[in-house]
């Protein structure tokens, strides 16, 4: 009688191969100027012109009023999340300006006007120019390549990185027969209504089961990655980040060695009296502008 001997499944390369090569899937850094690259930003990130964010509620709003220090700021109780042609919430049409910004939803402002993020306060306490390339649930590794890619065309004075936590990634997985990039975060099954979670997730459950060091080791790999990049256009650099964990390993990071002024933010301690009772609120952004406006200032002299 003879045994069952277990076959392990054979990887048919040629199959994927195949099927790679007809999803017609465009590389989307693939740019000869701004315009395109910006473009296929939004493709890569399925970034639309408008988003709601579910803080518009009577409930959220009233917390929000109820609060003293946000009633001292006259503003659109109904205000909305108005982004431009490339899906960024900013005026920014691809003119050279003097400081990016990258970050996910909490640079990009959720729960807060757009006037009174620290983008925009930014600009008001130094007089320089910002570009706002924030995108929701983004992580270091894509804002790595955001501002590497950016820097082919345009070279400005300064990058301000407002990082997340350092788990964050970007994965991909095939639906319905596409092959679709997705950001992936600790708290994924969290962020979805009624908890319902979409199957492509289910590879969060893979990549969070690795090693903690794995998820450091990416993340200050992505710093200096900036920094090399940063170095090579001769923009200076500077790193915060909302999460105190990444703070930290933002900290215990030697720059000095780089030919460029990379400064490293002390943790600005968030609230949590945005509009969406989620995202840190007005006091933050405020208090996060005027920590990083003197740090440009002494980048200028």
């Amino acid at each position: 009688m003879k045994k069952n001997i277990y076959r392990p499944q054979v990887y048919n390369q040629e199959n994927d191969i195949k099927y790679l090569s007809s999803t017609a899937f465009p590389y989307k850094f693939a740019a000869t100027n701004i315009e395109q690259l910006l473009t296929g930003f939004g493709q890569r990130y399925g970034l639309v012109e408008l988003n709601d964010y579910g803080d518009r509620g009577a409930e959220g709003l009233a917390n929000w009023t109820r609060n003293s220090y946000n009633q001292q700021f006259a503003h659109d109780p109904n205000f909305e999340y108005k982004n431009n042609s490339w899906g960024f919430r900013c005026d920014h049409s691809g003119q050279a300006v003097d400081v990016w910004a990258f970050g996910c939803s909490v640079t990009y402002g959720v729960g807060v006007p757009r006037e009174y993020r620290w983008t925009d306060w930014l600009t008001k306490l130094t007089g320089l120019t910002c570009a706002n390339y924030a995108v929701t649930g983004l992580s270091t590794n894509e804002m790595a390549r955001m501002f590497i890619q950016l820097a082919r065309f345009q070279q400005p004075k300064h990058a301000v990185f407002l990082l997340p936590d350092y788990s964050r990634i970007m994965l991909s997985a095939v639906t319905n027969g596409q092959l679709d990039h997705f950001n992936a975060f600790g708290n994924y099954q969290y962020s979805h209504p009624m908890r319902l979670v979409p199957d492509r997730f289910q590879a969060c459950e893979t990549y969070y089961s690795l090693p903690l060091t794995n998820h450091v080791e990416l993340f200050i790999m992505d710093l200096h990655a900036i920094a090399t990049a940063a170095e090579a256009r001769g923009i200076d650099v500077t790193f915060a980040s909302w999460d105190s964990r990444a703070n930290r390993f933002i900290h215990q990071q030697d720059f000095s060695h780089y030919g460029i002024n990379c400064a490293k933010l002390a943790y600005v301690e968030r609230d949590v009296l945005g509009r969406d009772q989620s995202h840190p609120g007005l006091y933050y952004h405020k208090t996060l502008a005027e920590t990083i406006a003197p740090v440009i200032k002494d980048h200028q002299c």
